[in-house]
């Protein structure tokens, strides 16, 4: 739960967290800091069939820019054959360019668009847009 404090705009709280990580179906990869053994950062996926979809995934802001999250997509995509899944999906932020950036580094493809998927950040309210983007494995 405390993660939770650190992604704006997140919309889990720290009992749906939780729970999501008992599902069978569900998997968590955790980072952790070379020199402290802390954690820095997760990745939660849900996996149905041949595909798994990115639930969610945050990085400690003390430790963005040091390829926390980049180290986390290439362990899902190097798993993806064990878990059975040819294909990763996930959702991100319209206006998160940083973060489109690093999932087209990874060669993930914009699939689709889900209007309204997000609420925005105080003080303007509203909704935002999210782009749906794909990765399939290779073979």
């Amino acid at each position: 739960a405390t993660w939770l404090a650190v992604v704006p705009g997140h919309s889990w709280g720290g009992d749906e967290l939780q729970q999501s990580l008992q599902a069978k179906n569900r998997h968590l990869w955790v980072a952790l800091d070379a020199g402290s053994n802390i954690a820095c950062g997760f990745l939660i996926v849900q996996c149905v069939l041949d595909e798994a979809t990115v639930l969610f995934m945050a990085v400690d802001p003390c430790s963005r820019k040091r390829g926390v999250a980049s180290a986390l997509l290439k362990v899902l995509q190097s798993q993806s054959e064990a878990l059975g899944c040819q294909r990763i999906v996930l959702e991100v932020r319209q206006s998160n360019h940083p973060a489109q950036q690093l999932y087209q580094k990874y060669g993930f493809a914009v699939v689709g668009e889900r209007r309204n998927y997000y609420p925005v950040l105080a003080p303007h309210g509203g909704r935002e847009d999210a782009l749906v983007l794909a990765w399939q494995r290779p073979g």
